[in-house]
């Protein structure tokens, strides 16, 4: 009985990273990457900057990043890190400033991504649901039997 099929909405909460959408919104992991709110340089940024931080931010990794100036939200906005600079996958492992020397073509745009093991989430018309919509395992819909219900997460 589909109407047991569970959907989701998935979100990450991570010490001051976002990724944000050119309308400044939730961009599942996809867009421009915030610290506290203000854009993050490309000074020093490398291959393990994104993976720490798509990791510290609830991702396994990434897919892709790069620098540039590409939405109109990014003139409101302060720069508020610099000189990323990671020597492994993880947050640990990095330092940075919080004072820059950098334009907005400098800022960093980052996709993250997970492996979910059998997971995905579509959406009405079945494709890649970004962390909103249906849950389904192996491409088959998932009953909530046994689950609990929270905020937060679902529980077995």
């Amino acid at each position: 009985n589909h109407n047991e099929d569970i959907h989701l909405i998935c979100v990450s909460e991570a010490g001051g990273f976002t990724i944000v959408n050119e309308a400044g919104e939730d961009g599942q992991g996809r867009g421009l990457l915030l610290y506290n709110g203000q854009t993050v340089c490309d000074d020093g940024f490398s291959d393990n900057s994104a993976t720490a931080i798509c990791r510290h931010i609830g991702y396994d990794g990434f897919d892709s990043w790069t620098n540039d100036y590409l939405f109109d939200i990014q003139d409101n906005l302060e720069i508020g890190l610099d000189d990323v600079v990671c020597s492994a996958g993880s947050w640990h492992s990095c330092t940075y400033t919080t004072s820059d020397n950098c334009d907005h073509n400098e800022d960093i745009h980052l996709i993250c991504v997970s492996e979910a093991g059998g997971f995905t989430i579509v959406n009405e018309a079945g494709e890649d649901g970004q962390g909103r919509g249906l849950l389904l395992y192996n491409g088959q819909t998932v009953c909530d039997d046994y689950c609990k219900r929270s905020r937060r997460r679902w529980s077995r």
